[in-house]
């Protein structure tokens, strides 16, 4: 896989947590768009099956950014969401966090079913919000106070790119051989380095790519074919698999073992899993997680959400196992209204977990 290129920070630089809050807070308190920010990237794209989603989301994302809040009462957080025709204008209550909502038009040339596509051109648009901005996934939690060195690293410039490495159980980084990527859930950058600026151009050029490939089996063919996707050699199932993640347009352009010749310069560094946490939260000899990304409460919370939306009685989750997938089909066929049109959440691909332990959906029955 090669020698990695992108130190790692094994220890705070700066040692002591009151000078890291210091220092962000004269970031915050920098005006706009020299100062810092938080940056909440979600979709709003609606579909007939379930026209809430850009609210759930939203309102994810308006409890981590209270979250945050509650670590760093300074913060400035903005939420820029992509939208459609039919979406729903948001209710206060699930934007009450955010200092600002940015509303942009989605990108059109992104397929149906493809959110995680749009990543890269929020990204471009939450870049000219704040000079340094960490961005966000929706579903993560802030729970430790060392959050703020994230902002006081961008204010003293020691880095322009922050992220950490992919968990090795990943579905994309499996597909991409072990392949030592970075997870795109929290992203600290200063976007006003040049060479920033040239990632997130090259990101957006590559999830076109993806974008069209996804869009015609006969495109996705020529660019096997011809090797299109450099530095990875794809298989057609290997394709399939990440092409649809936004994480591998920065692959393509940044790992931890490569880098394009554009951004070979660019100042990064990988920071520890604790500031972006895959795993459960308290498992292991893990330091104090900071930023907490399971997507299982999102996956919990998604069911719970539907099932409000298609008035069902709740679920009993089981506390000593897991379901399997014919106990998840009966109680959908004996609960959901016939003629409902409720896609299954284990296709789903923004529901799909890292591995088939993780798959399995906790629910045996209704109460």
């Amino acid at each position: 896989m090669g020698t990695s290129l992108t130190p790692h920070l094994d220890a705070p630089l700066l040692a002591r947590l009151p000078e890291a809050q210091q220092y962000a807070s004269d970031c915050f308190r920098a005006p706009p768009p020299t100062g810092c920010g938080a940056v909440y990237l979600v979709t709003g794209r609606t579909s007939a099956q379930l026209p809430g989603l850009p609210t759930f989301f939203a309102t994810l994302a308006n409890r981590s950014a209270t979250s945050l809040k509650q670590w760093l009462p300074s913060a400035r957080a903005s939420l820029v969401l992509s939208y459609d025709a039919a979406a729903p204008a948001l209710p206060h209550c699930v934007t009450s966090a955010f200092d600002e909502v940015v509303r942009l038009p989605r990108p059109a040339h992104v397929p149906a079913h493809r959110a995680w596509l749009e990543k890269a051109f929020l990204l471009a648009a939450g870049q000219r919000l704040y000079g340094k901005a960490v961005f966000f996934d929706a579903d993560t939690e802030i729970m430790h106070a060392d959050v703020a060195y994230l902002f006081a690293w961008l204010h003293v410039d020691r880095y322009s790119f922050m992220a950490v490495p992919e968990v090795s159980t990943s579905r994309s980084r499996r597909a991409l051989r072990g392949h030592p990527i970075f997870n795109t859930g929290m992203l600290a950058l200063n976007t006003r380095d040049p060479l920033v600026q040239t990632l997130l151009r090259r990101w957006q050029e590559s999830t076109a790519q993806s974008s069209a490939a996804l869009r015609s089996t006969d495109v996705l063919r020529r660019m096997l074919d011809a090797g299109d996707f450099h530095p990875f050699n794809l298989t057609r199932g290997e394709a399939e698999v990440v092409l649809p993640n936004d994480q591998f347009g920065l692959a393509r352009q940044l790992t931890l073992t490569h880098a394009i010749p554009e951004v070979r310069h660019l100042s990064r560094v990988a920071l520890p899993p604790r500031f972006n946490f895959r795993g459960k939260y308290g498992h292991g000899d893990v330091a104090e997680v900071v930023v907490n990304h399971d997507s299982r409460r999102k996956e919990e919370d998604l069911r719970k959400n539907l099932r409000k939306i298609y008035n069902l009685p709740p679920l009993r989750v089981i506390r000593n196992g897991v379901a399997t997938q014919s106990q998840i089909r009966r109680v959908r066929k004996a609960t959901i209204p016939l003629g409902s049109h409720v896609p299954a959440l284990s296709r789903n691909p923004d529901l799909r977990g890292h591995s088939r332990r993780h798959r399995r959906l906790h629910i045996v029955g209704s109460e």
